[in-house]
C-alpha cells in the first residue's frame, strides 16, 4: 500500500474473506455448544424425573401392607397394593411415556414424563423375576418387590436415553405385616 492511497479490492476481498473464516469458526464453535448444553440439561432432567419417580414408587411399595392383595399386570406394567390405614388402593403404572400414580380411586398423578419402560416383578429366591409370586419356599422371601424403568427422549434431533445401557433398577421389601 502507498502512503496516502486507500486498501486495494484484492486486499479488502482478502480481509473480508479472513474475517468470514474466522466469523464461521466460532459460530460452530457456539453451535456445537448448544447441542451439547441442551442435551446436558435434557439428560440432567431424564436423570431427575427417572430417580425422583423411582424413589417415590419404592418408598410406597416398602410401606405395602403384605396382608392385602398385591397385585402386578402379567405384562409388569402395572402394580397395585394398600399402605395401612389407606382404604383405596395405590396403582402405580405406565401410559403414553408417563409414570401415573393412582390415589384414591380415579386421581390420577404424573410422576414422570418421558418413560420409555417401567415393569415391576417379584425377586424369587433364584434370583429369577416374575410378576407371580412364588411361595413355594419361604414365602418371606416372596415380598422382594424389583421396579426397573428406562427413559428416553429427543432433544435437537439427538436422542437421549437414560440410564444409558440396562435400566434403572430398585428393589423393595414390603414391610408392614
Amino acid at each position: 500500500m502507498k502512503r496516502g492511497q486507500g486498501f486495494t479490492l484484492i486486499e479488502i476481498l482478502i480481509s473480508a474473506a479472513i474475517l468470514s473464516l474466522v466469523v464461521l469458526g466460532i459460530l460452530g464453535v457456539l453451535q456445537f455448544a448448544d447441542m451439547a448444553w441442551h442435551s446436558d440439561m435434557g439428560l440432567l432432567d431424564l436423570q431427575q424425573a427417572a430417580r425422583q419417580a423411582m424413589d417415590g414408587m419404592s418408598r410406597e411399595i416398602r410401606r405395602a401392607d403384605r396382608s392385602r392383595e398385591v397385585s402386578m399386570a402379567a405384562d409388569g406394567t402395572t402394580i397395585q397394593f394398600y399402605i395401612p390405614d389407606y382404604s383405596d388402593a395405590i396403582t402405580y403404572s405406565l401410559s403414553n411415556n408417563q409414570i401415573i400414580r393412582e390415589h384414591p380411586d380415579g386421581t390420577n398423578k404424573v410422576l414422570a414424563n418421558d418413560i420409555s419402560s417401567l415393569t415391576f416383578c417379584w425377586v424369587h429366591g433364584d434370583g429369577s423375576c416374575t410378576t407371580e409370586r412364588d411361595c413355594s419356599g419361604l414365602c418371606s422371601q416372596s415380598y422382594l418387590a424389583q421396579v426397573q424403568l428406562r427413559a428416553a427422549k429427543t432433544v435437537k434431533q439427538r436422542e437421549l436415553l437414560f440410564p444409558a445401557a440396562g435400566a434403572l433398577t430398585e428393589q423393595a421389601r414390603l414391610r408392614n405385616e
